[in-house]
């Protein structure tokens, strides 16, 4: 969860759908208890909206994604937003909406923004068919459903140029294959996990340095009889 203060307003961010718009003084529903109070932004958003946006000092923009999975055609969708960073709203012109797909869900949490790039971290996964059940009967996460596969031997950096989200043409920004389209970069790395990502930039050579802590899996859905903290490698298997 997050929250951003923009113009006259306050946005709660969460994983699970819609922006919550909140008055900064009060911490009231501007538009009415439960999910009278979730804005679209003014009709950009149809799914989720991640929680975790990234600022750009620069352009003075935020950048986020959201994504959602389509059980009926296996689809996983994640599609990329620019927002100024006063109002709170789409810097584009036009409702093009720049997306990717993969054919599988992925954890996806958090991504890092650069001068240049928005960067994923796809790691292969597959479905805790209990996990799954349970929450599409409302009594858990979705995400608490995706299990990191272990036994794969690479985890893939994706790295997606900016320019595309400047992109004007639907047709050229759509369904964007990430491991088939020359635009995108796709640097494989051996099997981690990273759940969020600190600092990122690119260095006067062009290389994009990042700092994250890499853990073997992530299970959110697990039960530890111990304290987490307590725990030298809670995800070891």
């Amino acid at each position: 969860t997050n929250v951003i203060h923009s113009g006259d307003s306050l946005y709660a961010l969460w994983e699970g759908g819609l922006p919550y718009l909140l008055d900064p003084l009060t911490l009231h529903n501007k538009n009415g208890r439960g999910k009278a109070g979730l804005t679209n932004l003014d009709g950009l958003l149809s799914d989720n909206f991640s929680a975790h946006p990234r600022y750009d000092p620069v352009r003075k923009t935020y950048v986020n994604f959201g994504s959602v999975f389509d059980p009926i055609k296996s689809e996983f969708k994640v599609s990329l937003y620019e927002l100024n960073a006063s109002t709170f709203q789409s810097t584009r012109k036009n409702r093009v909406i720049p997306n990717f797909v993969l054919d599988a869900p992925a954890l996806i949490h958090d991504f890092i923004l650069t001068t240049n790039y928005c960067i994923f971290f796809i790691n292969d996964t597959q479905i805790n068919a209990m996990s799954a059940i349970k929450a599409m009967l409302g009594s858990g996460g979705f995400a608490g459903s995706i299990e990191v596969d272990k036994d794969a031997e690479h985890s893939h950096v994706v790295l997606i140029p900016r320019s595309l989200l400047d992109a004007k043409e639907q047709d050229a920004v759509s369904d964007i294959d990430l491991f088939q389209d020359e635009r995108v970069t796709v640097v494989k790395m051996d099997q981690h996990f990273a759940f969020h990502y600190a600092n990122a930039f690119e260095d006067m050579k062009g290389n994009v340095v990042f700092d994250t802590v890499q853990m073997d899996g992530m299970e959110l859905a697990a039960n530890f009889e111990e304290p987490f903290w307590q725990l030298e490698n809670p995800f070891r298997g």
